[in-house]
């Protein structure tokens, strides 16, 4: 009996009033489109059940919804509503208010959107942009910050179907240094479309739309190690990952891709470099870290990111003079990128400046001793450094790159301490030539010497 006693005691304790969750606990969304994104047909109105076109353009949807309880009964909840988008981004709420999480967007927060469910209806005027694929707009019952409540109950839209995005469609901006993309996750568009890989190193590989080869279509795929199962000339039938913008390089990590050997494309030539194209008509200023006459023809030359270039002729700059004492040179100047990174300095038609990566792939020529030189033809895939506006050639290897002999004045035979590699140089990574290997504190948060 006494056991038995204990036993109805705990039972008569597991009996206790428990205190229920907050409501609402659903909330019914629906969604329609409003107005849509110019289209090439003329119209710019489609049904959310249509396949839409991939844009980063806004397209405006009517969001509605009501909020329920338990038993899915209306409930009459007035309070904030976070609304989400997956994939994309949500660009506005009429009438909503933004908060930014985790910091400053440039620093890797992100803005949240919330508008107001009033007596458990909810009306929202949605500003989306940047979808792909299946994509659903969400709605939750959350408190914002320094307010309370919030029951975290959700909702979402029926699927809003939008055409995968190709490699042009993502890469091109109206910036040669950010992408609407960045963070997100995102699946290409291949099975319509003829992508080739372009070339290889050792921690990932270059591709390219060949319907856009000179007008956003390359990209380069970081595999973190040496890529598996791809080869240059084999078509991409599949390819997705996490867009990034590595020191203003738009690269895609974390990739899942797949390649067919039964298909070989013909890589696309490399596309010639001039003054028309490479610079642009605005001198440069006196506090310009970089050289020449004027500066270069940046959102040209973002257009040509991740593709093979071309410079037909060009001179080492005459101003490239390196200090006999390493500590005499200047942050960011020609000198110090040289003397840290292996980049050089040549000046081409039009007056600008570009700089060419041949380290490790043409390691006995030597610039610093044929400073004011012609020099041509050197082909490379185009890359760029934010932290010194630089444009960079990388050679991938002698047949880029003209077979010129040893300076007058340079000991004949590979430069002293370098190894003699042929490995075409990363735009995630370049290995610094000099002794010092401190990281640059604009590149000590990505793990990278790139400079």
């Amino acid at each position: 009996m006494r056991r038995l006693a204990i036993i109805l005691l705990v039972s008569a304790c597991d009996t206790r009033d428990v205190p229920l969750p907050p409501e609402p606990s659903f909330i019914e969304v629906a969604g329609s489109m409003l107005t849509d994104v110019e289209l090439d047909t003329g119209s710019n109105v489609q049904a959310i059940e249509e396949v839409l076109a991939f844009s980063k353009e806004t397209r405006t949807l009517r969001i509605t919804g009501t909020t329920l309880d338990r038993n899915s009964d209306p409930y009459p909840y007035t309070g904030p509503v976070a609304v989400t988008m997956q994939p994309g981004k949500i660009k506005r709420v009429q009438g909503g208010r933004t908060l930014i999480d985790s910091g400053d967007t440039e620093k890797g927060g992100v803005t949240l959107w919330y508008g107001d469910a009033v007596d458990g209806k909810i009306d929202l005027e949605v500003s989306i942009a940047n979808g792909f694929g299946p994509t659903r707009v969400w709605v939750t019952a959350t408190k914002e910050e320094n307010t309370p409540g919030g029951s975290y109950a959700t909702g979402v839209t029926e699927v809003i179907d939008i055409a995968l995005p190709t490699i042009a469609q993502v890469q091109r901006e109206d910036s040669h240094e950010g992408n609407e993309m960045e963070k997100e996750h995102v699946v290409f568009r291949t099975d319509d479309r003829e992508v080739v890989v372009t070339g290889l190193t050792t921690n990932g590989f270059w591709v390219t739309d060949l319907a856009n080869v000179a007008d956003f279509g390359s990209l380069f795929v970081y595999s973190f190690s040496k890529p598996e199962g791809v080869a240059v000339g084999e078509r991409i039938t599949m390819l997705s990952g996490g867009v990034s913008e590595h020191i203003g390089v738009t690269q895609l990590a974390w990739p899942s891709y797949e390649s067919d050997p039964a298909q070989q494309l013909a890589v696309p030539a490399a596309t010639v470099l001039d003054g028309t194209n490479a610079c642009s008509e605005t001198a440069v200023s006196s506090d310009w870290a970089l050289a020449g006459t004027n500066k270069t023809n940046d959102l040209g030359l973002e257009a040509l990111e991740g593709s093979l270039v071309r410079l037909e002729k060009a001179k080492i700059w005459s101003g490239f003079n390196m200090p006999e004492d390493p500590a005499d040179l200047e942050r960011y100047s020609p000198e110090d990128t040289f003397y840290n990174y292996g980049q050089w300095p040549v000046e081409i038609e039009g007056g600008c400046v570009v700089f060419v990566l041949t380290q490790t792939t043409v390691p006995d020529f030597d610039p610093p001793t044929r400073t004011g030189e012609e020099i041509g033809p050197i082909t490379g895939f185009l890359s760029y450094a934010q932290s010194s506006n630089a444009w960079i050639l990388l050679v991938r290897g002698p047949d880029d790159f003209p077979k010129a002999g040893p300076a007058n004045d340079a000991p004949e035979g590979p430069s002293s301490g370098r190894e003699h590699r042929r490995i075409t140089p990363s735009p995630h990574h370049f290995t610094p030539r000099a002794r010092s290997t401190q990281l640059d504190e604009q590149c000590a948060l990505t793990g990278s010497h790139s400079h």
